[in-house]
């Protein structure tokens, strides 16, 4: 990210050239050393800028014994360490939906709501029976009954107690080994995150010449403070803070004068993880409720059956009224 990030600076500022002079104004504005080392001294960094191509390499990536062979900078990582531990490592955000059937249909088939089982049904009434040993009170409207052998699912129309339900009439499913599957495909996962504080180390290097390293330090600070909104903390390295070493000539290669200076980079990141995969919430099950009536009114009994099925009663009724 930080490689990637340092070059899309050079670039950008390659293509808008008066960015330089933001760059290199504090020469001009000094008026104790500007006679000297002003106007003079940008364009010549400028022209120098312009004219030089200046690569962004992994450290590792250098010839440990001749070294850079040109001006560059250099970019490695030096620390990640856990950081700012939150109580259970969950998340901020908590969740996100994901799609099983696009990303990972396995997830689904992994967890249905109910089954696998083989339940009975009727073509005519399109109801289906379920197993004794087994209940409904997991299964509601807009599931899906899956026919695991021909590969088909069919929508839940109503429950109608805790052995039946309906799915429509004049199908021809193989239930043998059927599943009950949540209503959409969207599934919730729970996240789980922890930061890390990292510590980057970005070499400035120069070739034969001790200016071209004040120009090429110029140049990162000024990338690092620049876009660092745009291509290092949108990206995920947040609350960034640097640091600069000395000016020094590499001793670490031979063979031509190298002059390095290091800069740290510190910021932190956050890594996420799926924790686990679970469907939503397919209804609110309602059972044996009783409408408080301050023991005054009981179900007329023509609606004593209507009530039955829908799963409520009045609080004078006798349980033995509701059946």
């Amino acid at each position: 990210m930080i490689k990637t990030a340092i070059e899309a600076a050079i670039n950008d500022i390659r293509q808008n050239p008066w960015l330089l002079d933001y760059m290199f104004a504090g020469l001009n504005n000094d008026t104790l050393s500007n006679n000297k080392y002003g106007q003079k001294i940008v364009e010549d960094a400028k022209k120098w800028f312009i004219n030089t191509n200046i690569p962004v390499q992994m450290a590792w990536n250098l010839d440990p014994s001749g070294g850079p062979q040109s001006s560059c900078f250099t970019v490695e990582l030096m620390s990640s360490v856990e950081s700012e531990s939150t109580l259970g490592d969950i998340d901020p955000a908590r969740i996100e939906l994901t799609d099983v059937t696009s990303t990972n249909p396995q997830i689904a088939q992994i967890q249905p709501i109910l089954g696998p089982f083989t339940p009975a049904y009727a073509p005519s009434t399109g109801i289906v029976t379920i197993p004794s040993a087994l209940s409904t009170l997991s299964i509601f409207p807009g599931q899906l009954l899956v026919d695991n052998v021909n590969n088909k699912a069919y929508t839940i129309l109503t429950v109608t107690d805790q052995t039946h339900f309906t799915i429509g009439e004049e199908f021809n499913p193989n239930l043998t080994n059927a599943t009950i599957m949540p209503s959409n495909s969207l599934y919730i996962t729970d996240i789980g995150s922890l930061f890390f504080k990292e510590v980057y180390s970005i070499g400035c290097h120069a070739v034969g010449e001790q200016g071209h390293l004040m120009y090429l330090h110029s140049l990162l600070m000024f990338i690092l403070l620049r876009y660092k909104t745009y291509f290092i903390q949108n990206r995920g390295l947040i609350r960034t803070t640097l640091s600069s070493g000395e000016f020094m000539t590499n001793q670490n290669v031979s063979g031509q004068v190298i002059y390095s200076r290091f800069l740290n980079i510190t910021g932190y990141s956050r890594s996420y993880w799926p924790v686990q995969t679970s469907p939503q919430i397919q209804g609110i099950l309602v059972f044996d409720l009783k409408i408080d009536t301050n023991n005054q009114f009981k179900t007329p009994g023509n609606l004593l059956l209507q009530q039955q099925l829908s799963g409520y009663i009045m609080d004078a009724d006798s349980i033995g009224t509701y059946k």
